[in-house]
Formats: structure tokens, sequence, C-alpha cells
């Protein structure tokens, strides 16, 4: 049995396959699995991948820049068009690649989780007569999945599928696969060296990280109570102009990349994220309360109604970036108020439980192997 996963872009699209792969291997431990991404997330998915016996490979490829803050003519800037069209020319170098690879090694299966690097291999794997299997984590679909899943043979989703536009005839909800984590929070706490009377701000940009939430850190950290220790994944292009700033150090532990990252969770009393799609579903799984920033640049504004879907339903707060851009100190203060409610916290912890399903990357596992051997997926 031979499955080929694929993904990248960010972790959002990488740590989700980690956690299919690994319950692939409880199921089906003599299959050979590999893994593709392009090649600015292959360090990261060595990383997430390092507990995997498994083969990574680096793909050509390249996306189309669209920002959801921009209007048509904005898009027409040299700054945009210019790499738009030099991306032109990798998409096509992922396509030969593709090819090339998927000749010499055919794999069963394909399962792409998301990004761009999974538009060439996807279609060569649908020229090829290969099983496509996609997956969409947003509430709004990405345009790469929604050129595939014309030729994937079955379309999973991480939101219900009332928010996809997908042919209902081969979509399955199988909400968003997560790692919950496996060490101990004490050993955690301990290994950080946070005493156990301090709460616990967890300050995430996702995988790769954001230059906005890192400046805000940085801008209220003096706001925070002194009872509480800060820890911020600033990822790893913004690392060193994070540590390189004044700050306290004995109140903000900065870190570039964190593979465990379910387990900071696990240890956070209060987490404040972009609106990626996997960032929510960790949470909810773990049911933390969670301060939610979501990215209003991003293509179809889909983190922003992400957010939105959790504020609907009272499971997260959410604060707008151009808000805080005027009002910086809205940040530190959203996150007083929430450290000071216990309540508050409580519901927002109960309620994004809703969003949770923890059996996500076992449901995806058993279709993938189902659709190897030629049958629907059952759970039993």
């Amino acid at each position: 049995m031979k499955i080929l996963t694929v993904g990248g872009g960010s972790g959002g699209h990488i740590i989700p396959v980690v956690a299919v792969v690994e319950k692939l291997r409880q199921l089906t431990p003599e299959a050979e699995i590999r893994f593709w991404c392009d090649r600015k997330s292959l360090k990261m998915a060595r990383e997430a991948f390092a507990e995997q016996s498994i083969a990574i490979k680096s793909i050509s490829a390249g996306k189309f820049r669209r920002y959801h803050h921009f209007t048509w003519w904005q898009h027409l800037r040299p700054s945009i068009v210019i790499p738009n069209l030099i991306d032109l020319f990798k998409i096509v170098g992922g396509f030969i690649q593709s090819w090339w690879r998927l000749l010499v090694w055919r794999p069963d299966v394909v399962f792409a989780k998301g990004g761009f690097v999974c538009l060439p291999v996807g279609i060569v794997a649908h020229w090829m007569g290969i099983k496509l299997i996609i997956h969409d984590s947003d509430t709004v679909a990405g345009l790469t999945n929604r050129i595939l899943s014309k030729y994937a043979v079955k379309i999973t989703t991480g939101m219900p599928v009332e928010y996809y536009r997908y042919p209902t005839n081969k979509t399955v909800f199988v909400g968003s696969p997560v790692r919950q984590g496996s060490g101990s929070v004490a050993d955690l706490r301990q290994q950080l060296q946070i005493s156990p009377k301090k709460l616990v701000i967890l300050v995430s940009g996702g995988g790769l990280g954001s230059d906005f939430l890192n400046r805000m850190t940085l801008a209220n950290l003096e706001q925070l109570p002194d009872n509480c220790q800060v820890i911020l994944s600033a990822g790893r292009d913004n690392y060193q102009a994070v540590i390189s700033q004044n700050f306290d150090k004995n109140k903000l532990i900065v870190r570039d990349f964190v593979t465990n990252f379910a387990d900071y969770v696990r240890l956070a009393d209060v987490v404040v994220a972009r609106a990626g799609a996997t960032t929510i579903a960790e949470l909810a799984v773990l049911a933390k309360p969670v301060i939610l920033v979501p990215n209003p640049k991003l293509v179809e504004g889909h983190q922003l109604k992400n957010a939105q879907m959790l504020a609907d339903k009272q499971a997260a707060v959410v604060l707008d970036e151009f808000a805080l851009e005027q009002a910086p100190e809205q940040f530190g203060k959203a996150i007083n108020e929430l450290l000071g409610d216990q309540r508050q916290r409580e519901i927002l912890s109960h309620n994004i439980q809703q969003f949770a399903n923890p059996q996500s990357a076992l449901i995806l596992a058993e279709l993938i192997i189902a659709e190897i051997k030629g049958g629907e997926g059952k759970r039993g």
C-alpha cells in the first residue's frame, strides 16, 4: 500500500497531515507513506514529522497572490503582478516534477491537505488515474481545493458541508485533524521554568508566525499582570526581530516554532491566536478560552469568517486588527479582562468544544484506506 500526502504554505497544512499519518501508521503499519510540500515549508515539515518514519520531498510551487482588503486595481501593483508572473514558471516546474515523480513512484492514493503546492500534484495524479482525496479546513474553500474538487474522488471538510459549494455526493464532514498532545503539562511548565502560581498566556501566529501579534504582544507586555507568564510563538522569519527587542525576559518566553503546539495549548490559561482552521480545531479539542485576531488581508477573508462563526456561538473573543492598529492598548485590555473573568473563560471553553472532533484524524485515515481498497470507510 502506497500513500502520498501533500500540503504546505503554512503549518495549518502540515500539522494536520502529521496527525493523519500517525493514524495511518496504527491502521496500516506496512504502508509506504510519503509527504511532499513546497520548498519554503520543507524545514518545518521535517521538524513536524521528526517522530515519523516518512520520506519528505519538496515540489516547486507558486501561488496566485490575492488580498481580501485590496480592490481589483490594487492587485495590478508591480509588487503583486511581478511575483505572480514569476510563480507561473514555478507552477509549470511543479507540474513537471509531479509528473516525473509520480511516474517513478506511483501511489495508490494522494491525500492533499491544502495549499498551493497541492495543485500540480493533484492534477497530475488525476491525469495518471491515481485516486485523489482532498481536505478543506476553512469556512471558505480555497482556490486550489476548488480546482481539485473537480477531480477528487472524495472531498473532506473541516467545517459542516453547508459552508461549502462542493458536490454533496462526494463531500464528507470529518472535522480538522489535530494532535492532542501527549506530554506532561507539569513537565513542560518545569522545563520552561514557570512557577505553578503563574497564569500562562500563549500568543501564537500559527506555523509562520504573525508580525502583527508579535508587535502587539511586545507593546502590551507591561500592561499584563505580574502573576502571568507570556509565551510567544513568533515564527521563524520574525524570531530574531522579536528577541532583539528590549523586553522583560522573565515575563516573556519567545519561541520560533513549536512542533508540540498542543502541549503548549494545554499549559495555557488563555490563548491569543490567528483564526486559521487548524488552530481553531486544536483549541476546540482542548477546550481553551481564546482571543482571536483574524488576519483581514488573506484571500476571501476566510479567517474573518472563521472567527465570526465562533463569535456567533460565544466561543471566542474576536478583535479587529485594523482597530488594534489605531488603539494597540485594547489588545492588552482584552487579555486582562479575560484573565480576570473566570466565568467568561469557562463559557468560552464550553462553547468552543462544539467545534471539536477528536476523531477527525482517525476518520480521515479510514477513508484513505477505504478508497485504496475500493470500498467506503465505515466506523465501527
